[in-house]
């Protein structure tokens, strides 16, 4: 036994010599730097890169008495069936069937699977096997030379656990183990779809698997098929591509162009608020002004003038409260009288044509408080737009007003 296991342990550094050679020659994924390519990959669905495999070959098995004996009598009909998954190029599973038949040699009589007398104090045995096992595989290949869906030969050493079944004519009866063992799993591809497949394995049971319990620590079922694997779905992994960085310069000009703009704005405006607050404090002198004026003049002749904001043509709650207390002292208390209404605007802002046009908005606007709110007579108001063609008041926010005499 000694000698045969140090056989195999010299063909099986043989084998990862060739494939280590073979391999690093066959190397296709390296950057223009020369640097092996490898992942990450795109997780892919769930039957993606799936595949089924079915080979045959020789099972060689190694019990109590069997390596004392001829190699050729303890060859038997191997059989594999597997369906497995390839998670990541370099990791997969697999589940599967193995067996059929084992022969072995025994120096007990009385074992359930001794068929015939071979010689002296020995016996041939003659049993059929079932394996059922998952195992753990690791494509070497695209581990260590990065992965390339191409490439000719995928070696993958894998490891296996499952039970498994000895028996005679009755396959639903038998001698059960629990089973450990590992391999190497070679493919040769054909095309995306098919790959031709060589499987070396070797598998650990106790020691009564073939039904010898004299004492021994282990039996080892070794087996060497050839087969066919066929792809299913999806049969390649794709690397994952580095997101694409959008250009913001543009954005970023654009963005500084703004807050320039923004900037310059909010200087004009506070400007602009200043000049206003000036302006609504002459206008409050003035208004002040002109009721100190109004209460001066006698009610029954007194014009009166309502001021509005730049650019407006309505009135804020002030001036309406001036209008409402001139309705009620001087139009009522004057029922006959005829009143003209003058719209102006003031020559210092905006084209002579908008200001006439602003000058009328803002006519309209008082004429229709009169008529509709106050119930004034349309027969006593007559209309005047001045636009701001005869601006009376030196001070511009004077003269956007309606005046009313």
């Amino acid at each position: 036994m000694k000698t045969n296991f140090f056989s195999q342990g010299v063909l099986t550094v043989a084998l990862a010599l060739i494939s280590w050679t073979a391999f690093a020659q066959e190397d296709g994924n390296r950057d223009e730097c020369g640097n092996i390519v490898r992942g990450p990959y795109e997780t892919n669905r769930f039957f993606d890169n799936t595949f089924v495999n079915l080979g045959g070959g020789v099972n060689y098995y190694i019990g109590e008495d069997d390596a004392y004996h001829a190699l050729k009598g303890r060859l038997a009909l191997a059989m594999d069936l597997y369906v497995g998954k390839w998670i990541t190029p370099s990791i997969g599973i697999r589940l599967g069937y193995s067996g059929v038949t084992a022969n072995g040699y025994s120096k007990d009589p009385n074992s359930a699977y001794v068929t015939s007398r071979h010689a002296e104090g020995v016996y041939n045995e003659h049993f059929g096997v079932i394996l059922l096992h998952g195992d753990l595989m690791w494509n070497m290949t695209n581990g260590i030379w990065g992965y390339k869906q191409t490439r000719l030969w995928n070696l993958s050493p894998y490891l296996s656990a499952g039970v498994g079944r000895t028996y005679t004519k009755n396959i639903f009866s038998g001698n059960d183990e629990f089973i450990v063992g590992g391999g190497l799993y070679n493919t040769f591809r054909l095309n995306d779809r098919l790959q031709i497949t060589m499987d070396l394995r070797a598998i650990m049971s106790d020691s009564d698997f073939d039904s010898d319990t004299r004492d021994h620590r282990a039996d080892f079922i070794t087996s060497a098929t050839v087969g066919l694997a066929v792809n299913l779905c999806k049969t390649n992994f794709n690397r994952v591509q580095p997101p694409v960085i959008p250009n913001y310069a543009p954005y970023e000009e654009a963005i500084a162009a703004l807050e320039v703009a923004t900037a310059v704005q909010v200087a004009n405006n506070e400007e602009l608020a200043e000049e206003n607050e000036l302006l609504y404090q002459k206008l409050v002198q003035t208004e002040t002004a002109l009721s100190d004026t109004q209460d001066a003049l006698a009610t029954k002749t007194s014009p009166v003038a309502v001021f509005f904001a730049l650019n407006r043509s309505t009135l804020d709650k002030r001036q309406l409260t001036q209008l409402d207390y001139y309705v009620k002292t001087i139009l009522e208390a004057n029922p006959t009288k005829t009143f003209t209404i003058i719209g102006s605007a003031d020559s210092a802002t905006g084209t002579p044509e908008y200001n006439k046009k602003l000058s009328e908005k803002r006519l309209n606007y008082v004429y229709n408080l009169l008529v509709k709110k106050y119930g004034v007579s349309e027969h006593r108001l007559i209309k005047r737009v001045d636009g701001s063609a005869h601006n009376q008041f030196q001070e511009p926010a004077l003269n956007r007003s309606v005046v009313i005499k």
